[in-house]
């Protein structure tokens, strides 16, 4: 959990969230940090569930404060690269919530995205290139490792992932 969410969470984190309390984690206008930090939250206990149908309302409970933080007010205007990076880090997990529950092309779009947004971040790709992988396309999933290095050239784990296409 980022050191962010800790400090949300003093029941949880009683020793070190009040040393995390500090206004410059967050970025200016940020107000509904608290609904990304829930998201995750239940894709944690999405993976804890023994149950499908637990385990489907805490995808769709993560999915939805995802969307909260996506669509507030105060975010459709900032263009700040911090704004942006959280932009992308809540589409992130929510394609990640999306994966679980089995909505591929939803999660699709998510992690293009997460691309738009923040091109140099490999995890996006990475997630893609599996997919596409798994599902046999080895085309797209060569396109997706090509796209990720271009933007993230050095990145260890677009490398070694386009050395499983040889």
């Amino acid at each position: 959990m980022p050191g962010m969410c800790r400090a949300l969470s003093e029941s949880h984190y009683a020793e070190d969230a009040k040393s995390l309390r500090n206004p410059n984690l967050y970025p200016a206008g940020f107000t509904s940090i608290h609904h990304f930090c829930d998201g995750l939250k239940y894709l944690l206990r999405a993976d804890k569930s023994i149950d499908a149908q637990s385990k489907g309302g805490h995808l769709q409970e993560a999915i939805g404060n995802f969307d909260y933080v996506l669509g507030a007010k105060e975010h459709k205007a900032a263009s700040s690269t911090q704004v942006r990076t959280y932009h992308a880090m809540t589409r992130f997990y929510k394609a990640e919530a999306l994966r679980r529950a089995g909505k591929t092309s939803a999660m699709i779009a998510e992690y293009m995205k997460v691309t738009e947004l923040k091109p140099n971040y490999p995890h996006a790709y990475a997630q893609l290139f599996d997919y596409y992988l798994k599902t046999g396309d080895r085309a797209e999933a060569a396109k997706v490792i090509e796209m990720g290095l271009k933007h993230a050239p050095k990145s260890k784990m677009l490398l070694k992932r386009k050395a499983k296409l040889r």
